[in-house]
């Protein structure tokens, strides 16, 4: 799939006053804390449960040394992120707090007791990477103030769900044989979160139109995936979301001020141009239009918008498998599940095709390259997959993401990307990362995968090694 974008988002709303039941009243000040998302543009997933212990907060941005942190909340029970959708809200709880400046937040979370579930009522295999309980932390970009008497503000956590469950691919050999979950999607869980002050944050809204292929006439794009970004020559992330089926999006919880870039995608799976509004600046409390048009894309297609789309790796070794997954989409854009597609292989004797429907297995037979064409009824779209042979050295590291900024307090997720000679994936390879621990603090490193938090301001450069080779990406920490 292209990319999933998703914003998940927790308020914790910081209101003066409470009675003994818990409902406002004067003379105290009530934190409560309140969960929301944004649509999860995966249509295979049914749920996204994630099991919140509590959330708590402190008054540095600097969290690697001794830190007293206040409780918040205590929920201790799962949520499904994909039902609090729109606006939609689930409170976590409330709690009397001091009157007091808080700078970061962390979240502790029970991965044995968080799932993804599948449309067919399955679980997806998640690799939560590390201990059952886990902490995630994440500096405040604006420090929240709560204040005595009839003021309040509130405390926003993105946790974006779609940076932190990455989809990646299932394979399989003739001596092991496949896991029982091959054919359906596996995540990888690196975990993404922010947090700002509410009351100094806006909202950035518009609508995404850009050609369905090239020529056609200029319309509306539905559930396009939208990334904010903030800065100039050095992006950060700000926040996530996706366009409704009119095309339209609002972006909320944007730190005011800017200069902001929002970018947009076609719907995940299909084809077509990005499309950016540029030098966009937010004012607290009001929205700042952006529209984006996108750039004509191609297609797989029939009539109107309606396409099919090949989505999996492009490489497998002899003896081993992969899995391919044929989308379809009607005019409008949208998935349509259940659609008849057939599938052929060109050269039957470089790989060979299992299965029926939307999902095939293809097995590599003997080197060499083979074209994979899927059909439903006037839809084609084709993929070329090369086929090689087993034990290729790595020829190459690449680090995912090659560069990010990041604040003080905030962890964030890297991945180690090793390809052979002729650019292939290679998987099960070992992996050494090299971190400069004055400015950042090693959470979990897990073969291909590294989770780092943020301690000290600057730049700095995280390398990983494998076979000789070696990859970079280029971090750099602020303070908010």
């Amino acid at each position: 799939m292209r990319r999933m974008t998703v914003l998940v988002l927790m308020l914790a709303a910081l209101a003066a006053c409470a009675d003994d039941n818990g409902t406002a009243g004067p003379g105290s000040d009530v934190t409560r804390v309140l969960l929301t998302d944004a649509p999860f543009p995966f249509d295979l997933v049914a749920s996204v449960d994630v099991h919140i212990v509590r959330i708590d907060a402190a008054t540095t941005f600097d969290t690697t040394t001794a830190v007293d942190w206040t409780p918040l909340v205590t929920p201790d029970r799962q949520f499904n992120l994909l039902e609090l959708q729109n606006g939609e809200t689930a409170l976590l709880g409330e709690v009397d707090v001091e009157a007091t400046d808080y700078a970061a937040i962390r979240m502790v979370i029970r991965t044995d007791l968080s799932a993804i579930t599948l449309t067919d009522g399955s679980l997806a295999t998640v690799n939560w990477m590390g201990p059952a309980t886990q902490t995630i932390h994440a500096a405040i970009e604006q420090p929240l103030s709560i204040t005595d008497g009839s003021a309040h503000a509130d405390l926003i956590i993105d946790f974006d769900a779609g940076r932190s469950f990455v989809v990646v691919p299932v394979t399989c050999d003739s001596f092991t044989g496949c896991p029982g979950q091959a054919s359906r999607p596996a995540f990888q869980f690196l975990p993404w979160i922010r947090a700002v002050n509410e009351d100094a944050t806006g909202t950035i809204s518009g609508t995404v139109r850009g050609p369905i292929a090239e020529h056609d006439a200029v319309v509306s794009v539905p559930n396009a995936n939208i990334t904010v970004y903030r800065g100039t020559n050095s992006l950060m992330l700000a926040a996530t979301g996706r366009a409704d089926d009119e095309g339209r999006f609002q972006i909320h919880y944007v730190s005011g001020g800017g200069p902001y870039v929002v970018e947009a995608l076609p719907p995940s799976g299909t084809a077509g141009g990005f499309g950016y509004a540029r030098n966009l600046y937010v004012t607290p409390g009001e929205v700042t239009s952006a529209d984006v048009m996108l750039g004509a894309g191609g297609g797989t297609g029939g009539e109107g918008g309606a396409r099919l789309v090949i989505t999996g790796p492009d490489a497998v070794d002899v003896g081993e498998s992969i899995y391919l997954w044929a989308f379809v989409f009607n005019e409008e854009g949208d998935s349509v599940f259940g659609t008849a597609v057939t599938w052929q292989v060109s050269d039957p004797g470089v790989a060979r095709l299992d299965g029926s429907g939307s999902v095939v297995q293809l097995t590599g037979l003997e080197p060499g390259v083979t074209s994979v064409v899927a059909t439903s009824g006037d839809l084609m779209d084709s993929v070329l997959v090369t086929v090689g042979g087993t034990g290729a050295a790595v020829a190459a590291v690449q680090v995912s993401p090659a560069t990010a900024t990041i604040a003080v307090g905030d962890s964030v997720g890297f991945q180690a990307v090793l390809v052979d000679s002729a650019g292939r994936v290679l998987s099960n390879r070992a992996v050494t990362w090299t971190v400069d621990t004055s400015k950042l603090s090693v959470l979990g490193s897990f073969g291909q995968y590294l989770i780092i938090r943020a301690v000290a301001t600057g730049t700095t450069v995280i390398r990983a090694t494998s076979e000789g080779k070696e990859g970079t990406a280029t971090v750099t920490v602020t303070v908010q």
